[in-house]
């Protein structure tokens, strides 16, 4: 069983195969891994476009990051609300204390995402 697009926010469940003799099983767990990094190399992350309020002509493309370990994303547009983190706040305004609401990771282990 997987999310979809493997996304690990996500609570959109598919399973993968049922009824998995035991004999095969490690098998097919290394075709379900190849099927993730398969769509995670082919995959671009979605950015997200803001209007600048003082130029309506102006678009900023904001600094997204991702967790290493699980790849969740945190994008300042949406903030993050398990933390109360507020919409707008930048990546370097969250304290030092902050960590992945998937996997706990700590700030250390977001990256930039580079475009």
């Amino acid at each position: 069983m997987h999310t979809l697009n493997f996304n690990p926010n996500s609570k959109d469940y598919i399973s993968y195969k049922k009824k998995i003799k035991r004999d095969v099983l490690i098998a097919e767990l290394i075709k379900l891994c190849d099927i993730f990094y398969d769509e995670a190399m082919n995959s671009k992350p979605n950015l997200t476009v803001v209007q600048d309020n003082q130029n309506t002509d102006a678009v900023l493309f904001t600094d997204i990051y991702s967790c290493c370990h699980c790849k969740t994303y945190y994008d300042p547009y949406y903030g993050d609300e398990v933390n109360n983190i507020p919409a707008g706040t930048t990546f370097d305004q969250i304290s030092d204390d902050y960590t992945c609401t998937v996997c706990s990771a700590t700030k250390s282990s977001f990256k930039k995402v580079e475009v």
